[in-house]
This record gives structure tokens, C-alpha cells and sequence, in this order.
């Protein structure tokens, strides 16, 4: 995670009781007391005069202690204050970064990507870099920019080498999954009761449905069969009957956006954890 320097801070000789607050904001991060942590560092900020590379180092622990809390905003905010001179200034980048993606900002992510200098510096900069602005392409289903920036990808480098893998796995899942149709699994519960659900590739719910509406159907016919039509054992039976096949039809209609819903949504958190991991790996 780095260290403070006193003289950093000060841009002066160490100063012993600052020394020692400075320690112990460290002690309360490192105990995952990021609250307190950052509490702490606001106090050295408003008490003592800092020099730039001071506030640099002050800015990225701030904005790191929010991270771990998951006050993203603010840990943008502070990551963005770090200058391109510090030695946390990439870090503090790819933090923030990886702050807008979780947000769903995917151009804000984009930008600061884009917007890093000096990546030459990173033995891993360019290609990691690119494995975040990939794993962002994913995220928006641009699949030619995935495809682009994918050929960098050379699994050198330990850190990310598994989830540059894994990327490309998820890229193509996305690509097969099947662009089922609404109305085309509604038609096919009002002609066969069920059969849309399994259409969407929900088959166990197709099946229930299909016997609970195919129940009541046979439960009112024998009503009519036995009193007539104006009957009110018909009636309420066949009421029924009615409310559950129509509910079937817009139901399975329904299951088609809900599968591809949950499918999306089980491979972007995977994105996301591909994404997050190599950040903390490589600048924890």
C-alpha cells in the first residue's frame, strides 16, 4: 500500500508528533478502521501545511479508505486529486478507474484510462490498462472493441494473466446466449400452456405451469360438462381457469427477459470481479 514519508508531508525534517499521527492512521487502515483512518487523515490535513508530494500521499490513502468502505463518489474524488508526480499517481488512476466501472460510469472509467500517463513506467502499464478498458467493453456488449484490445493480451504477467483468460471466456458466453423473443414465447403458452417458459429455458417452471393450467381447464370443462354454462361452479372455476392461462401467456413472455436479465447479470459480476482483483494484487 505504500508509506507516508514525514519529510514528504512537510517537505521539512520529520516532525515527531506528526510522525506518530501519521502511524497511526496507518495502524487503523491496516486494521481495516477506515473510518477512523480517514478521520485521522483529515485532522493532519487541517492542521499541518503540506507539500504537494504531502498531499498526494494524503489524497490516495483518503480516497483508498474510502474505496474499502464503498463511499466510491468520494474515493474518485480524492484518487483524482493525486498528481501524475506521485508515486501513487497510477494506482490512484486504476482505483478510480475500477470505482466508475462498479458506478456503472463506464465512459468516466474509460476516460481516466485513456487519460493516464506515463503507463511506460508499469512494466505490466499498457497491457493492464487495456485489460481494464476490455473487461469495460464487455461490460457494454462492444464486442469489436473487446475483440481489439483482446489480441494484447499476452498472460505474461501473474497477476492478471488468469482473469485476462477468464475474460475471454465471458466474452464468448455473451456472445451464445440466445435472443429469445417476448412474443414468441407468449404465442407459444397460449397455444401449449408452458411452453413458452421452456422456450425462455426454464423448463421445470414451463412444467408446472403447464399442469396447474391444464388442472384447472379440465376442472372447469367438467363443470360445464355436468351444470351448464351459466352455473356459478362454472363460472368460478372457469373465472380461474381464465385468470391462470392469461397469466401463463404474459408470465412466459416475461421469463424470456428475466433468463437473459439473470444471465447478463451472473457474467458482468464476473467482469467486475475479474476487474477488481488484478487492481488490488497488483497496488494493495
Amino acid at each position: 500500500m505504500g508509506c507516508f514519508c514525514c519529510c514528504a508531508v512537510l517537505g521539512q525534517a520529520p516532525n515527531r508528533s506528526l510522525s506518530q499521527e501519521i502511524d497511526f492512521a496507518r495502524h487503523l487502515s491496516k486494521k481495516g478502521l477506515h473510518n477512523d483512518a480517514i478521520f485521522q487523515l483529515n485532522r493532519i490535513r487541517n492542521q499541518y501545511s503540506l507539500s504537494t508530494p504531502g498531499l498526494d500521499s494524503l489524497n490516495y490513502f483518503t480516497g483508498w479508505s474510502l474505496y474499502e468502505i464503498k463511499s466510491l463518489d468520494s474515493g474518485v474524488h480524492y484518487f483524482g486529486q493525486v498528481s501524475a508526480n506521485s508515486g501513487f499517481y497510477h494506482e490512484a488512476g486504476f482505483f478510480a478507474s475500477i470505482s466508475e466501472v462498479t458506478l456503472g460510469n463506464y465512459g468516466a472509467a474509460t476516460r481516466r484510462l485513456m487519460g493516464l500517463e506515463n503507463l511506460d513506467q508499469l512494466s505490466f502499464g499498457t497491457e493492464f490498462r487495456d485489460f481494464q478498458l476490455a473487461g469495460i467493453a464487455l461490460l457494454q456488449a462492444d464486442y469489436a472493441g473487446f475483440d481489439s484490445l483482446a489480441t494484447g493480451f499476452t498472460k505474461s504477467y501473474y497477476q492478471f494473466a488468469r482473469e485476462e483468460e477468464d475474460l475471454m471466456n465471458i466474452s464468448l458466453e455473451l456472445r451464445s446466449i440466445k435472443n429469445r423473443k417476448m412474443w414468441k414465447a407468449g404465442m407459444l403458452s397460449a397455444v401449449a400452456p408452458g411452453a413458452g417458459k421452456m422456450y425462455a429455458g426454464k423448463t421445470k417452471e414451463g412444467v408446472v405451469a403447464m399442469m396447474q393450467v391444464l388442472a384447472l381447464g379440465a376442472v372447469a370443462y367438467e363443470q360445464y360438462r355436468r351444470y351448464g354454462v351459466s352455473d356459478p361452479r362454472f363460472i368460478l372455476f372457469g373465472g380461474v381457469f381464465t385468470v391462470f392461462y392469461v397469466g401463463n401467456i404474459w408470465g412466459s413472455a416475461l421469463s424470456v427477459k428475466i433468463k437473459r436479465d439473470e444471465q447478463l447479470y451472473d457474467l458482468h459480476e464476473r467482469i467486475l470481479l475479474d476487474l477488481h482483483i488484478p487492481v488490488r494484487t497488483l497496488f494493495n
